[in-house]
């Protein structure tokens, strides 16, 4: 691919731009410090430009990283990040060296799109908010999906989180039916025709929530 001074600067200026706020971020919500995050968004930029594998690869910050963070500094201490990062490496480059990347290729779909929703899912864990399901863009519903939403709904409402359906479809809620959580839900009124509508619930109960804590109120 031919080079283009001018461009390859405007293109680290754009992700410099949504970088470094998300490194500021993720170091904070890790536990790690603003600091952290700017320090190692800098590095990392500089060493992923200096070594990439690809002209069309953007390297920066990612939630995900977030989420596995969070735990490990919790439990071990900042000092166990600078361990979990020197092991990632070294799978990494041990991935690069035998060209195992070209098999990415044959991950579905449905796949890393689970992934990124697991990674909401935990993010939801960690903050209490309500939880909003689209259920609306989900064109089938099986018995094994209806499972996995069903123990993940139970698992969400052990933990005082709100979980609100928007977007059922009667095929959905024949499946949801028949594994008792549709009932509880609409008992409940967790389940909404619209995602608005759901939105707008949320933000209610959020409210409410945030005013029976204040002490001053």
């Amino acid at each position: 691919m031919r080079r283009d001074p001018r461009r390859d600067l405007v293109a680290g200026v754009m992700v410099a731009v949504v970088a470094l706020p998300l490194a500021l971020a993720f170091g904070i919500t890790s536990g790690l410090g603003a600091g952290a995050g700017l320090v190692t968004a800098v590095i990392a930029g500089v060493v992923a430009a200096a070594f990439g594998g690809s002209n069309l690869q953007v390297s920066g910050p990612t939630g995900a990283m977030t989420v596995v963070l969070v735990p490990i500094v919790a439990q071990f201490g900042p000092s166990a990040v600078l361990v979990v990062g020197f092991l990632a490496g070294l799978i990494l480059i041990g991935l690069g060296a035998t060209g195992a990347g070209r098999y990415m290729r044959y991950i579905p779909v449905p796949v890393v799109e689970g992934f990124t929703v697991g990674i909401a899912l935990i993010i939801a864990l960690q903050s209490g908010a309500p939880v909003a399901c689209r259920l609306s863009r989900v064109a089938a519903l099986d018995a094994t999906g209806a499972s996995v939403l069903a123990d993940t709904i139970a698992r969400l409402e052990a933990r005082n989180i709100t979980v609100l359906l928007s977007g059922v479809r009667p095929d959905h809620e024949q499946v949801l039916t028949r594994l008792g959580v549709f009932d509880e839900l609409a008992h409940e009124r967790h389940v909404f025709d619209s995602t608005p509508a759901a939105i707008e619930h949320a933000r209610t109960h959020a409210a409410s929530v945030q005013h029976s804590n204040d002490p001053t109120a």
